[in-house]
C-alpha cells in the first residue's frame, strides 16, 4: 500500500520522452502537468536542455533529486534500458505507456517479464506497459491523452476511484462523469498488468479512506481467488461496480489482442460476482448510471425500505 501511495501521490515526476514538438505525447503530457499545477517536474530528453521553461536532463540518472514517479513515453526497443535506469535511480514507480509487448507476441511477453525482474529486484513498481496512466486530482496528476486534448477535467477531488484494463474507458468515463458533476479520487489504467494489476488496485481502493465508490473494467484476472476474497470483504463497506469484457467468443479474442488477457468463463464470472457482492454491469451506460446513482443517492441504513411506483409491473 505504501508503494502505491508513492504512485498516486508523487512529490516529483520525471517525464522520459518529454518533447517540445507540438502534437507529440511528450509535449502534451509536459504541458498537462504544468497546467494541472504539479510542482516538481523533470523532463528527460537526450538532446534538449530546456523544455517549456523547465530544465531538461539527458537521462533519469542525471536528475540530482529523488524521483517518485517516472512517466515513460519511449519506443519499445528502449524500454529495457530505460526501465533499468529507473531501477538504478530507485524511482518508486513507473508508468510505461509504450505498447507492443505481451499483447503482440511471445517475444514481447519475455521482455515484459525481464522488466518485472529488474524492477522487483530494485523494489520499484510498474503500471503497464500499454497503459495511458493516471488521473489523481488531489495530486495534480493527469496523463489521460484524450482528456488532456479535450480539456474539461478538474483538479477538484471526489470519492469515485476507477481501475480499468482499457485506457480509452478511463479517458471517456472521466470526461463524461466530470461533465455530470461527479468528482474522481483516483483513476488508473492497468494496461498489460505485467506487475501491478486489477487485484492490487482493488485492494488499495478498498483500504483507501478517500475512496467511497469503486468502479472497474477488466478483461482477465490473474488471481481469481484473491480478487474474490478481497471483493467479498470490500463490498460490505463500499460498492464495487465492474464491467467484465471478453465474455463472448468475439470479446475474448479482442481482449487477448488488446492486453493479452485470458478472459475466462461467463458462467464462472456471473456466479462469482453474485457471491462476492459485486455489482455487475454490461455496458458503458450501465457503468455510468451506477456510478451516478451511488454518488448522489444515499444507501438505505436498514431493511425498512418502501417503493412507490406508478407502474403496475413492479
Amino acid at each position: 500500500m505504501a508503494q502505491l501511495d508513492c504512485i498516486f501521490h508523487p512529490k516529483s515526476v520525471a517525464i522520459i520522452g518529454a518533447s517540445s514538438r507540438e502534437g507529440s505525447f511528450g509535449h502534451l503530457f509536459l504541458r498537462g502537468f504544468i497546467k494541472m499545477g504539479f510542482k516538481d517536474i523533470y523532463p528527460v530528453h537526450p538532446r534538449e536542455k530546456d523544455l517549456l521553461g523547465l530544465k531538461a536532463y539527458s537521462s533519469v540518472k542525471d536528475i540530482p533529486y529523488e524521483v517518485d514517479l517516472a512517466i515513460l513515453l519511449i519506443p519499445p526497443g528502449e524500454a529495457l534500458r530505460v526501465v533499468q535506469e529507473c531501477a538504478d535511480k530507485r524511482v518508486k514507480g513507473i508508468v510505461l505507456f509504450t505498447a507492443g509487448f505481451g499483447e503482440k507476441s511471445k517475444e514481447g511477453k519475455k521482455i515484459e517479464q525481464e522488466m518485472v525482474r529488474i524492477i522487483r529486484k530494485a523494489g520499484v513498481r510498474l503500471i503497464g506497459p500499454n497503459t495511458n496512466g493516471l488521473y489523481v486530482p488531489s495530486s495534480r496528476l493527469l496523463t489521460l491523452p484524450g482528456s488532456l486534448t479535450a480539456g474539461g477535467l478538474t483538479a477538484e477531488s471526489g470519492g469515485v476511484s476507477v481501475f480499468a484494463q482499457s485506457g480509452s474507458f478511463n479517458d471517456y468515463t472521466s470526461q463524461v462523469l466530470v461533465s455530470k458533476n461527479i468528482r474522481f479520487n483516483k483513476v488508473v489504467s492497468c494496461g498489460n498488468e505485467s506487475d501491478l494489476n486489477s487485484t492490487d488496485f482493488l485492494e488499495y481502493f478498498g483500504t483507501d479512506v478517500e475512496t467511497r465508490i469503486i468502479g472497474g473494467y477488466i478483461e482477465g484476472i490473474n488471481d481469481g481467488r484473491k480478487f474474490y476474497d478481497l471483493a467479498k470483504n470490500i463490498s460490505r463497506q463500499k460498492p464495487i461496480i465492474i464491467w467484465k469484457g471478453g465474455l463472448t467468443e468475439t470479446g475474448a479474442k479482442a481482449a487477448l489482442a488488446h492486453t493479452g488477457s485470458m478472459s475466462g468463463s461467463k458462467q464462472v464470472w456471473e456466479t462469482m460476482v453474485k457471491q462476492a457482492g459485486i455489482i455487475n454491469v454490461n455496458s458503458f451506460e450501465e457503468m455510468t448510471d451506477c456510478l451516478l446513482a451511488f454518488s448522489w443517492l444515499p444507501l438505505p441504513e436498514g431493511k425498512r425500505v418502501g417503493i412507490i411506483s406508478g407502474m403496475g409491473g413492479d
